[in-house]
């Protein structure tokens, strides 16, 4: 039997629709192969036949050349580290997204679907990556986040690194953003977890895990409001020694429960110097007392409004020798700046009551004694004109006038003598 041998090469090229990863995927090589025996005819025309058992093909991986050294074993060396692009205290609520800066190095062999996985809090969703910096052209970083439920506490997140190969002596700084849900309760501090690993199959070493914490506060927005209905201005007048009145501040802010009570001493014992500079009466200069509320919940929209109520006295505003005094009242909000922080708002609000003492003055003495002094004014008047002659001469230019006119005016008296009969 004679021995043919027949060779066919093939050429392949990679086609477009080929992924990236495929560069590290071997060719895989088949070969299916039939016989068809001719008859052979110094044998009787016996034709050759493959035996039933034979494999009717056959294949062969070809695998590319990695550069990994004269030992073919890739050593890559994977530095990580990240920081929180410079955020010093996440505030939820106020800060809708987490910067991670990211900073990945290989200076060992070339590293092989190197991948950096993140473990944060579920409140936390990846949203972008962007490359910052890097040291090779073309250098593509790939994130996604895995989805999970709400009942899960961690969230798992993953960044490729220049799949299929990050090679040896690359390095890449990058920004992973991710979305802070507004209500989420991640207790007092932010924990992240990073580990660096590849396909290399090389052992886990402290350089490719990076653990990092941020401080948190929640964002709140709490105001306290005085309302219209808040007494502005009260007075007392002479006469009402043992009179009172009473003086309402009202105050609304967020629902409160229980309240404690406590009495401050003023700083300032001289208060009537003080008043005399300053008429407003405060706990500098007066006894006031302090009542501390908690607030259970930060509910929105349900307000609750609150009165302080007290009783004015005459005998209390005399005290101050002055006649006008401004009361004050003075309504705050605390809160735990450790925990909380509020970006603006009025958490401070004041109430002021104008306490005027008047003078009522009786006009009726001062009329009858105005008339009195009148009426002796115009006798006096009266009586100077008299004794001066004022009122002679006006009666005897008015008795002599006639008497002028019937004599021809020559001023001389006549006597008339009635004639006897």
């Amino acid at each position: 039997m004679r021995r043919h041998s027949c060779f066919k090469t093939v050429c392949l090229s990679p086609t477009p629709q080929s992924c990236t990863e495929d560069t590290l995927n071997p060719l895989v090589l088949r070969v299916n192969y039939t016989l068809t025996g001719l008859p052979i005819a110094n044998t009787r025309n016996l034709r050759p036949i493959l035996s039933q058992d034979s494999p009717q093909n056959t294949s062969y991986e070809l695998h590319f050349e990695k550069n990994c050294g004269t030992d073919s074993v890739c050593e890559d060396k994977l530095q990580m580290s990240f920081n929180f692009s410079g955020l010093a205290t996440l505030v939820v609520g106020l800060t809708p997204e987490l910067n991670i800066t990211v900073h990945i190095q290989n200076s060992g062999e070339d590293s092989y679907s190197t991948v950096i996985h993140f473990r944060s809090p579920q409140a936390l969703s990846y949203r972008k990556v962007a490359l910052l910096q890097s040291n090779r052209k073309a250098l593509a970083i790939k994130c996604s986040s895995a989805t999970s439920s709400r009942d899960e506490a961690e969230r798992n997140s993953s960044c490729a690194v220049n799949h299929p190969i990050f090679w040896g002596g690359a390095e890449a700084v990058f920004v992973a953003t991710f979305d802070v849900a507004p209500d989420a309760d991640l207790g007092d501090r932010l924990q992240v977890t990073g580990n660096a690993h590849s396909e290399n199959g090389l052992p886990m070493t402290p350089a490719m895990s990076h653990h990092a914490e941020l401080p948190i506060k929640y964002a709140i927005y709490v105001i306290v409001t005085s309302t219209e209905s808040s007494t502005k201005y009260v007075n007392f007048s002479a006469g009402q020694e043992g009179a009172s009145q009473s003086v309402v501040h009202r105050y609304e802010t967020p629902q409160l429960v229980q309240c404690t009570k406590e009495e401050l001493s003023p700083h300032n014992k001289d208060f009537v110097k003080q008043m005399k500079e300053r008429p407003l009466l405060d706990c500098s200069v007066a006894v006031c007392q302090k009542v501390s509320c908690s607030i259970s919940s930060l509910r929105r929209q349900q307000p609750l409004e609150f009165t302080i109520k007290g009783n004015v006295s005459f005998a209390w505003l005399s005290q101050t020798q002055q006649q006008k005094v401004t009361l004050l009242s003075t309504a705050k909000i605390e809160y735990n700046q450790a925990k909380y922080t509020q970006k603006e708002g009025f958490t401070e609000q004041q109430v002021q009551t104008v306490v005027e003492r008047i003078e009522v003055y009786n006009y009726l003495p001062m009329i009858i004694g105005a008339s009195v002094g009148g009426l002796i004014l115009l006798a006096l008047i009266t009586a100077a004109l008299y004794k001066l002659g004022f009122f002679k001469r006006q009666y005897k230019q008015m008795m002599e006038k006639p008497v002028d006119e019937d004599t021809g005016g020559d001023g001389a008296s006549q006597t008339c003598n009635t004639p006897n009969q």
